[in-house]
This record gives C-alpha cells, sequence and structure tokens, in this order.
C-alpha cells in the first residue's frame, strides 16, 4: 500500500495536483481529499496532456506540409520563367534571321545594279559578283548551321522545360477526379491528395481517409495560388 501511495504521489507531483489540494510532500499528516479523488484529477490532467500533445504534433505536421507546397510552388514558378525567357531567344534569333536574309537580299540587288551600270568591265564585274557571292554563300552556311543548333538547343531545352513543368503541376492534383487541385488536408492522418469537392462526396459514402483508412476528424481547407 505504501508503494502504491507513493507511486500515485510522484504522478501527482508531475502534473501539479498536489499543490491544488494543499498537499506539499509525502510527509505531510493532513490529508484533505480521498487519494480516489486524487488520482482522478490526475487522470484527467493526463489526457488533457495528451491532448495537447497531439494538438502540438498536427501543428507540427501542417507546418511542414506548407514549407514542402512552398517549394514545389517556387519551383513551378522557376520552369515558368525558364520558359519564358526560352521563348524570347527564340524570337529574337528568328528576328535575326529575317534581318540576315533582307541584307542578302539587298546585296544581290546592289551587284545587279552594278553590272547594269556599265561602269566596270565584265570581267572585273564577274570577279567582284563571284567573290561577293562565295563570301556570302560562306557566310549563309556559317549561319544557317549556327542557327540551326541553337534553334535546336532551344526547342530541346525548352521542351525539357514543359516536361518539367508538367510534372511538378500533376503533383499537386486530385488523385481521386484527376482534374482540380489539391486544397484540403485530411485530419488527423494530414494526407494532402485530393480536392474539397472530391472529398466532401466520399464522406457522404465513407468517413475514413482514401490514403490510409484512418477516421476522419476534420478537412482543412488550403488556399494555393499557382
Amino acid at each position: 500500500m505504501g508503494t502504491r501511495f507513493r507511486n500515485d504521489y510522484q504522478k501527482l507531483k508531475l502534473f501539479g495536483i498536489l499543490s491544488r489540494f494543499g498537499v506539499e510532500g509525502p510527509g505531510d499528516t493532513v490529508r484533505i481529499f480521498p487519494a480516489k479523488t486524487i488520482r482522478a484529477e490526475a487522470q484527467l490532467m493526463e489526457r488533457l496532456y495528451c491532448k495537447t500533445m497531439k494538438s502540438e504534433k498536427l501543428l507540427q505536421d501542417y507546418e511542414e506540409l506548407s514549407l514542402e507546397f512552398s517549394t514545389t510552388l517556387a519551383i513551378l514558378q522557376s520552369l515558368q520563367d525558364q520558359r519564358e525567357s526560352l521563348q524570347l531567344r527564340l524570337g529574337d534569333l528568328k528576328a535575326l534571321s529575317k534581318c540576315l536574309k533582307y541584307k542578302a537580299k539587298d546585296a544581290e540587288t546592289r551587284l545587279e545594279s552594278i553590272r547594269l551600270s556599265g561602269n566596270t568591265s565584265r570581267k572585273a564585274f564577274l570577279a567582284v559578283v563571284q567573290k561577293a557571292k562565295d563570301r556570302y554563300d560562306k557566310d549563309i552556311q556559317r549561319f544557317t548551321e549556327s542557327e540551326e543548333a541553337k534553334r535546336e538547343q532551344l526547342e530541346a531545352d525548352l521542351k525539357i522545360s514543359e516536361q518539367n513543368l508538367e510534372a511538378e503541376k500533376v503533383k499537386l492534383i486530385c488523385q481521386i477526379c484527376m482534374a482540380a487541385t489539391r486544397d484540403t488536408i485530411v485530419l488527423p492522418c494530414t494526407h494532402f491528395l485530393y480536392c474539397n469537392s472530391c472529398l466532401v462526396i466520399h464522406k457522404t459514402r465513407s468517413n475514413t481517409c482514401p490514403a490510409c483508412r484512418g477516421s476522419i476528424a476534420a478537412l482543412l481547407h488550403c488556399q494555393l495560388s499557382l
């Protein structure tokens, strides 16, 4: 009986119960309340302590989940920025190609004008024309090869960027309808896999999480901006 009382005393001291009943130590001779009442109070405090710890765990899980989705949204934004940058570069290359073609056409027109003017001999004219043509052909070939390589690389980079962007978006798709964006956390299991509409419909048939089959205590709606 003495051992059991000492164990109860240590447990009550842990939860601060003895001070509430006016008992300061195991050597006190005054017993104001029965041990059964004190144990009931201790059990109540212990249950409140357990609930508090569970609430803190849920809050920690929610903060970790929020950080994970903030990182995912940052990745999505970075991929979108890369895609826009690649599209701008591709547009600049097309404009440069058009400009060079215009200059080549202008050179041909000037050569034709020189030929028609008769200011130089036919032999000299043909030499000038041939030299200009050779230089033009080499420039066009180098430019074409360079621009084709750049275009292929840009298109490959753009394709990879779009694939990565789609892959990141898939991570945020509701796993029930596969169309809407995930926006609801299932509590207490904290699964974040479904949209609110699908979960509301699911709860009419079953009050268990579709992922782990655990009981659903609440649905926490999250407003994400993509």
